[in-house]
């Protein structure tokens, strides 16, 4: 058994904290950076995205860690977006929080067609089971044929991508304009942090 108690003061007690999260959030995940495990920083981000976001400052932060990120991994940027840093996880929860419905309107039918198939996507063969499941060569092809069914449903997409997060990207574009990680930094954040684990 645990037992937790949490005290919710009124909100006028929290105002002094609210400005500091406003102004001192870089400095703030700057300093927790190295202090917290990756299950840490996501709880951490999260709070702090949401209130980020009440406030109207989530991009203008997203746009800070983003470019504090790609400094730090100067020449080293082709793992960039790939570990679980603050700013990774600080794009990933807000990119769920303004993504949900994206995410939706973009994956639901495809993945509901893959899941109802009585197809055989399995192409790990120590995972094959007896001479009677379908050839190896079936199993690709049903899933390359899943495959393009979820990509064609992606590239249908775009209309449908939330604006909040085409913002946080512009941001960062107009900041990184001479830098070629840019590319590299949208395909891990929406490849890797929304459309994949979604």
């Amino acid at each position: 058994f645990r037992f937790q108690k949490v005290t919710i003061l009124p909100l006028v007690e929290y105002k002094r904290f609210t400005k500091y999260l406003k102004e001192g959030s870089l400095t703030l995940c700057r300093k927790l950076e190295s202090l917290l495990n990756a299950k840490a920083k996501e709880d951490f981000v999260t709070s702090l995205i949401s209130v980020l976001q009440y406030n109207k400052k989530a991009v203008s932060f997203l746009n800070q860690l983003i470019i504090s990120d790609v400094k730090q991994a100067g020449d080293n940027d082709k793992v960039l977006f790939r570990a679980n840093s603050m700013a990774t996880k600080a794009i990933e929860v807000y990119m769920r929080l303004v993504g949900e419905r994206y995410l939706e309107t973009t994956l639901q039918e495809p993945v509901s067609r893959i899941i109802k198939s009585t197809k055989d996507f399995e192409v790990d063969c120590t995972k094959l089971q007896g001479d009677s499941s379908p050839s190896l060569e079936e199993r690709r092809s049903n899933l390359l044929e899943a495959v393009r069914l979820v990509w064609s449903s992606i590239l249908k997409s775009p209309k449908y991508f939330p604006a909040e997060i085409q913002e946080v990207f512009f941001a960062v574009r107009e900041t990184l304009r001479n830098n070629d990680s840019f590319n590299r930094l949208i395909s891990a954040s929406v490849f890797l942090r929304l459309l994949c684990p979604a």
